[in-house]
């Protein structure tokens, strides 16, 4: 119960500075343990950096989106897609005076699942996820207006209840500024 309280008081990351100077589409399909995903989300940026040093610094996002688990395989039973709606602050540590500006991040959401049984293998108990981001990427265009980067993400529901097999993938991500 702890890990919970813990988990959702990080979810809760100062929201009420949400002024976003930027918005961008992101599309991120990944794969992990006989389960295809594809995530479509909406990322507002926060308007100024929450640190900024001379070669770097550490900005926060908001990440709203829809993410499709299907699972590949077909000689068992149990849901073969559910979807999952989540919300996921996002810290950013980024190098921006390169020709590429890379960054790593880091995030820590909450997710609401349609279902609880992916096929056989995946058992959630509860529809209440929390999803775990790290990643890295660069930015790039004439704008850096777009982004490409990898991740490792975990849903999990913080054993609040058994099972908890949670779902650990590694997922490609493109995002589009607007």
């Amino acid at each position: 119960m702890v890990r919970a309280v813990a988990a959702t008081a990080l979810c809760a990351l100062p929201l009420g500075a949400v002024a976003a100077d930027s918005a961008s589409f992101d599309v991120s399909p990944g794969y992990g343990d006989d389960v295809e995903i594809l995530a479509f989300m909406v990322t507002f940026d926060r308007a100024r950096p929450l640190l900024e040093r001379a070669t770097w610094r550490l900005t926060a996002q908001y990440e709203f989106g829809v993410t499709v688990f299907h699972g590949t395989r077909t000689d068992i039973g149990g849901y073969r897609t559910i979807a999952g709606f989540g919300a996921t602050p996002v810290l950013r540590a980024e190098w921006p005076a390169q020709r590429w500006p890379v960054f790593v991040e880091v995030g820590l959401g909450a997710m609401l699942i349609t279902h609880t049984k992916l096929q056989l293998d995946h058992q959630f108990s509860t529809a209440l996820q929390f999803d775990q981001v790290l990643g890295a990427g660069t930015r790039f265009g004439d704008r850096n207006q777009y982004e490409l980067g990898l991740r490792l993400q975990h849903m999990s529901n913080a054993n609040i209840k058994s099972p908890n097999n949670g779902l650990t993938w590694g997922a490609l991500r493109f995002a589009w500024k607007f």
